[in-house]
């Protein structure tokens, strides 16, 4: 056994004290060794107006640190006087975690917290990163935002809290049984923000509200032009040709989620799930993005989620709202600008280091974020709106069928294409991409049950729905075949009919709603018909989940989801068959509890 000089002291100074007849002092419970760090220069991005603010910015973190009880602060002069010695030419985030290793192996730290001030407009984003100095990755970020420059040295209070494990409870102290689990590393304090944030216990996903308004969506003619000269008329019409025509769509309000779901938070749901590794490098660590999640159990998770609710529902974003929150407001091919080789600061995308280890053999950007699979979500600076890894990090489903010419079917109100193609559309590129999938226009698509290591999921959060102009009433629609009321004890109807038409015809579950209620709008429904002649099976067809929409009709608001069934031939007229309907999921469970919902068979709008 080894006795350390430390231990060997603490034996000698208790053995003095025997022989003396003095009283040892109770220690008390032992308390944590306190880890050795020192703060980096910010890296500042952006046009702050002032000399020297990623300096200013550390002292201030410095200051802050001085009284934690977790940190035994060297002085950030000691680091510089480090970097000058070793030449370590450390710049913002490029090469970060590597050099933060070797000057935690030469001076004996066991982190470094580096950081960045990014100004947009008139936003203010101060980022801290605590570095594990012995293994490199990202242990702990913190972010702050202002929008006056004189209160960003109070915020750098909340910096400190955060990264100490003060504004928060600590993961170590949570029953993971019992306990929601809240994502220490990933925690922030956004006091500006006030009530446009919202965190989800369960979970830990916090969410940012976009509200109400209108955008041009799709790529510009300039960007189109730069598409052209770098790829190529054939490439550019294989890869890039479907992100147009620009054209304008306008969204009801919506929450979007700061980051992207996490291994951690996807385990909450399905606890077996693995994220596995590539070429060794693990891509399963709790605070990396989910992926090798198809996009139908993105929709199961958002449904298991929203079933927890009955004022709000969870979803996959559509595509207009997801290069929505990807701009914000911004008009730029990437939200940072034109340089796509300024994406290391804000994506994790297909850089220097990634080429030197990964040898993918395409075009790498002229940059190194440090990462050469996925980072932990929120390691690079944000968006405008607070939005992490919008860009880069992992491919992220969104509610639509993918069509080539989706965009001359958008309708300008809360457009989605939910017809016409088998694939569903992912957006954002990911850790393995080249400038050209790193845009906020830029598409792709998989199939729905497809998984691979490059793509994941963003949840969108929503209250009440909007406004959709072909209601249908069951009231008063004409011919209505059959009208049940739900029921909360059963979620399977069987009736019979008789066909009286061959023009088409439609499913309709819908619910009168009371002026402040509101159901959820998508997600956490799944509806099947069938339709027999005797034995014989005429028809079957089903949504899985299903979309649920909300507009107004006179005095009440209802909620209509609509599954077609008799296109002329399908069925026989005149005859008398039988339906069985089977409708399940939170959404259903809703509306039956709350009465007054029906399952109607009537002719479909046109």
């Amino acid at each position: 056994m080894t006795i350390r000089y430390r231990d060997l002291r603490i034996v000698l100074l208790l053995l003095i004290m025997t022989l003396t007849g003095l009283p040892a002092r109770a220690s008390g419970p032992a308390q944590p060794e306190r880890l050795s760090v020192a703060v980096m220069e910010f890296n500042v991005i952006g046009n702050l107006g002032v000399e020297g603010g990623g300096a200013s910015v550390a002292e201030w973190l410095v200051s802050a640190l001085g009284g934690s009880e977790v940190f035994a602060l060297r002085e950030r002069v000691l680091l510089k006087k480090i970097l000058s010695e070793q030449q370590l030419a450390l710049s913002g985030l490029v090469d970060e975690s590597k050099h933060a290793s070797m000057v935690g192996k030469l001076y004996g730290l066991d982190a470094v917290i580096s950081g960045s001030v990014f100004r947009w407009g008139d936003t203010i984003t101060v980022t801290a990163r605590l570095i594990d100095t012995t293994t490199g990755a990202i242990k702990r970020t913190a972010e702050v935002r202002s929008f006056d420059l004189a209160a960003v040295p109070g915020r750098v209070d909340d910096l400190a809290r955060v990264l100490s494990g003060q504004a928060s409870q600590a993961e170590s102290d949570r029953d993971p049984a019992t306990a929601p689990p809240h994502n220490l590393y990933v925690s922030k304090v956004n006091l500006d923000l006030g009530e446009t944030t919202w965190t989800e216990p369960i979970t830990g996903q916090e969410f940012i509200l976009f509200k109400a308004g209108c955008y041009q969506m799709g790529m510009t003619d300039e960007e189109k032009k730069q598409l052209l000269k770098e790829y190529g008329e054939q490439e550019y019409a294989k890869l890039y040709a479907d992100e147009g025509p620009r054209h304008e769509v306008c969204l009801d309000d919506f929450w979007l989620a700061r980051h992207e779901t996490t291994n951690r938070q996807f385990r909450l749901f399905q606890p077996e799930h693995s994220s596995l590794d590539y070429r060794g490098r693990t891509m399963n660590d709790d605070l990396q993005p989910a992926v090798y999640v198809s996009w139908e159990e993105a929709r199961s998770f958002a449904a298991w989620l929203s079933a927890r609710y009955q004022d709000r529902s969870f979803r996959l974003p559509t595509e207009a709202e997801w290069e929505k929150g990807c701009r914000a407001g911004t008009d730029t091919p990437r939200f940072w600008g034109w340089d796509s080789d300024e994406a290391c600061h804000f994506a994790n995308v297909h850089d220097r280091g990634s080429e030197k280890e990964n040898r993918f053999g395409w075009p790498a950007h002229d940059c190194n974020d440090g990462f050469v699979v996925t980072a932990p979500v929120g390691s690079l600076a944000p968006n405008p709106a607070g939005l992490h890894d919008m860009l880069g990090n992992a491919w992220e489903w969104t509610q639509d069928v993918y069509r080539a010419d989706g965009y001359q079917a958008h309708r300008r109100d809360n457009p989605v294409i939910s017809d016409g193609g088998t694939t569903r559309v992912r957006r954002g590129g990911c850790w393995n991409n080249e400038d050209g999938g790193i845009r906020c226009a830029n598409r792709s698509d998989r199939e729905p049950n497809g998984q691979n290591n490059r793509t994941g999921f963003r949840l969108l959060m929503q209250l009440g729905g909007p406004a959709l102009k072909e209601v249908v009433d069951p009231a008063t629609a004409t011919l209505p075949l059959v009208e049940l009321e739900l029921s909360p004890e059963r979620n399977t109807y069987r009736f019979k009919f008789t066909n009286q038409t061959a023009a088409t015809h439609a499913l309709v579950i819908s619910s009168p709603m009371p002026p402040r209620e509101k159901a959820p709008e998508y997600g956490g429904i799944a509806v099947s018909l069938k339709i027999f002649d005797g034995e014989q099976l005429l028809l079957s067809k089903a949504a899985s989940p299903a979309v649920a929409r909300f507009g107004e009709t006179g005095d009440n608001e209802y909620g209509a989801f609509f599954i077609t069934y008799n296109a002329p031939g399908e069925l026989p007229v005149g005859r008398k068959l039988t339906a069985v309907v089977e409708i399940s999921g939170p959404l259903a469970d809703f509306l039956a509890r709350r009465g007054e919902s029906k399952l109607a068979l009537i002719p479909a709008p046109e």
